[in-house]
């Protein structure tokens, strides 16, 4: 049983116990090992099924390439075929 909001991550969240009202979330690794896609996978659940507002920081993307990622993830579109046709 977990106190927090749950991440959509039975794993990560059985070990933290999800998200806490008083935490703040930092992602960080090398490029390209995965952090948009975890945060944005955590993201979707969060604002969708928890039905709680979201806020995201990168400090390695635009917030037009965030808000394409989000709608890609929600859309079921590919990101390549939203980046051609923006």
């Amino acid at each position: 049983d977990i106190s927090g909001i749950p991440t959509g991550y039975i794993d990560f969240d059985r070990i933290t116990s999800g998200f806490q009202n008083s935490d703040l979330i930092v992602i960080a690794s090398r490029p390209g090992m995965g952090k948009t896609s975890l945060v944005m996978g955590m993201a979707k659940h969060i604002a969708t099924r928890e039905k709680l507002p979201i806020a995201i920081f990168s400090l390695e993307m635009s917030k037009q390439q965030v808000a394409l990622r989000l709608m890609s993830a929600e859309s079921r579109i590919n990101l390549q075929k939203l980046l051609i046709e923006s």
